[in-house]
């Protein structure tokens, strides 16, 4: 990154160029990142194009990008109601036949090793790992959680590059997805940030905005103890 900013400020522009060509994200996810590669990327498979087939009775399904709203977290660094969101969007895409192979159709980004840690105890035979450790993995829907208290905590999931311009691990977190990506967060929290609100603003805007108690969850605490492991 360094080296190339410094050709680009010295103008030796034919000296730089991009791949643009991916195939991974359906056009509708490749859409979060574009800005980050000036609106280069061009999509290489067909159906990185296609829409979705089955049209499910919950619009919630019907929508590749879906941001499910929940209230700030009770804990530091995890969040019993999260996991338990995810433990029901878990068992209504197998029941829709949506996860056939744990391993290749799901993962689940985690900020946290807390959250982690209280997701593997719940979950089983999911991928489920901090942005770092899913760089270079790809699945067919990924799910990022948001285990967020205040506001103050948004500094530890931020990577920003030098001009603030990029967010690079939420840029990573958002392209592991193929076919669909929900983001489990409060958006009062998340929206303080400026990518985090921007991301916000495109799903409001192409997908689907819905509360944790429109999937079945109630705000009750799962019964598993608290993790003793913070901070990733």
């Amino acid at each position: 990154e360094r080296l190339y900013n410094r050709y680009q400020s010295a103008g030796w522009q034919e000296h730089t160029d991009m791949l643009r060509t991916h195939y991974r994200m359906h056009d509708e996810i490749a859409a979060l990142v574009a800005a980050t590669y000036n609106n280069l990327l061009e999509s290489a498979r067909d159906s990185q194009k296609q829409a979705l087939e089955e049209q499910d009775s919950l619009e919630m399904f019907n929508k590749r990008l879906l941001w499910i709203e929940c209230p700030a977290s009770t804990e530091d660094y995890y969040d019993p109601l999260q996991v338990q969101i995810i433990n029901k969007l878990i068992q209504s895409f197998q029941a829709k036949g949506y996860i056939n192979d744990p391993e290749r159709d799901l993962g689940i980004v985690a900020p946290f090793r807390a959250m982690i840690y209280a997701l593997r105890k719940e979950l089983t035979g999911f991928t489920i790992y901090t942005v770092e450790r899913f760089q270079g993995s790809e699945r067919r829907i990924i799910i990022l959680c948001l285990p967020l208290r205040k506001a103050s905590m948004l500094k530890n999931l931020q990577s920003l590059n030098e001009d603030g311009q990029v967010d690079r691990k939420l840029n990573v977190a958002l392209s592991r997805a193929i076919d669909r990506l929900i983001i489990v967060g409060n958006s009062s929290i998340c929206r303080k940030a400026k990518h985090f609100n921007d991301l916000y603003k495109h799903i409001r805007a192409n997908g689907i905005i819905t509360n944790y108690q429109e999937i079945g969850v109630t705000n009750g605490k799962p019964n598993t103890s608290e993790p003793t492991e913070h901070q990733d």
